[in-house]
């Protein structure tokens, strides 16, 4: 059984997409069946569909010790993006001249 362990960071992830992302309340799991957290199953799907990874977890738990209450603040989660773009950029060795865009669907990101 999975254990929810962080349920506002973890519902704080799904914000901001349409239905297929949100999660079900009883379960925990979004219409593909997956869930914002690491989950004892070998899942094979798309990125929309797949759970997150536990290096993922642990990276999220260790950024956001305090939870996703600060990130609903408007500045901290610019903040918290800005840095994700430059970490991207430095990644990729690509410069200031370069945008990074983040959407809670690669559909959404279509319109971009």
């Amino acid at each position: 059984m999975t254990e929810i362990v962080d349920v506002t960071l973890h519902e704080w992830m799904t914000r901001g997409g349409d239905a297929r992302i949100a999660l079900d309340p009883q379960t925990g799991l979004n219409r593909y069946s997956s869930a914002p957290f690491p989950c004892e199953v070998l899942a094979f799907a798309s990125s929309t569909a797949n759970d997150l990874s536990p290096e993922a977890d642990a990276w999220l738990r260790e950024r956001f010790a305090w939870g996703a209450r600060h990130l609903r603040q408007g500045a901290a989660y610019a903040d918290c993006l800005d840095a994700l773009r430059a970490t991207i950029l430095a990644a990729y060795g690509l410069g200031p001249d370069i945008d990074v865009f983040f959407a809670p669907s690669g559909t959404d990101l279509e319109y971009v």
